[in-house]
């Protein structure tokens, strides 16, 4: 237990700076060593600790607004060692002067830099809970996207666009026939699927070929990737007929 305060009375004369008086130093001793979780009141943020909460409260019992405000002050930069590589950004700073607004339950009257924050920002409301959509998938090959795509692409009545459309539907629907399956895809078959799911809207010419399509994961292909540059690569050990001075090579 001795060792324990002793370490604990070496942490609190680092990091006080000007909070170092002795009535201050009694004060948060005795609210650590003599007092359990389960007595205490309820830490709003729990990513201070218990310290930085007794801090506060003891600020509040400070007289003098100029002690007062550098207290504060020196709490603040004490909370900023939570995330010390975000002590350059303003809005940082004005985010932990809210927190220490409101961990003294707007009882702070200091010389702060930013204005005190209203009661609303310390009630935590709980957000609504997101519809997933009933929507049924036609094609779960393609996904929900590419119906909604094709859905727009039909819509137009520019033959430009409807030909860009369908050429860009045709490539889309051939790599995810190479990416689910492994066998070879024809582009017959492609496009009877695309006049199929564009209720004969969308065609592209016979002479549109989609033999540079190459499918597969991106794991497939980093796999095979991977295996070619390791056979290019891979070196056999030299090896001879015989043994003695025919075993190595003359330089």
């Amino acid at each position: 237990m001795r060792k324990n305060i002793h370490g604990l009375q070496l942490e609190i004369q680092a990091v006080s700076g000007l909070l170092h008086h002795s009535v201050f130093y009694v004060h948060l001793l005795d609210a650590i060593c003599m007092e359990y979780n389960t007595t205490r009141p309820h830490l709003r943020y729990t990513e201070y600790g218990r310290i930085i909460k007794s801090y506060v409260d003891y600020i509040l019992t400070i007289q003098d607004r100029e002690k007062r405000s550098r207290a504060a002050r020196q709490v603040v930069d004490m909370m900023m060692m939570a995330n010390p590589q975000f002590k350059h950004i303003e809005e940082y700073k004005h985010k932990l002067w809210d927190h220490l607004h409101i961990m003294s339950d707007f009882r702070l009257d200091v010389d702060a830099p930013y204005p005190i924050p209203p009661r609303e920002a310390a009630s935590f409301k709980r957000p609504e809970p997101m519809t997933y959509p009933d929507g049924k998938i036609k094609n779960r090959t393609f996904g929900k996207n590419f119906e909604r795509f094709m859905e727009r692409a039909t819509q137009s009545d520019d033959p430009e666009k409807l030909k860009g459309f369908a050429e860009a539907a045709a490539y889309y629907i051939k790599l995810a026939y190479l990416n689910w399956n492994n066998e070879h895809v024809t582009d017959d078959s492609v496009k009877a699927d695309l006049a199929r799911m564009s209720d004969n809207k969308l065609s592209v010419d016979e002479t549109y070929n989609l033999d540079n399509v190459k499918g597969g994961t991106a794991y497939q292909q980093n796999y095979a990737l991977d295996k070619k540059k390791t056979k290019k690569h891979f070196k056999k050990p030299f090896r001879s007929n015989g043994g003695g001075k025919k075993f190595f090579k003359k330089r």
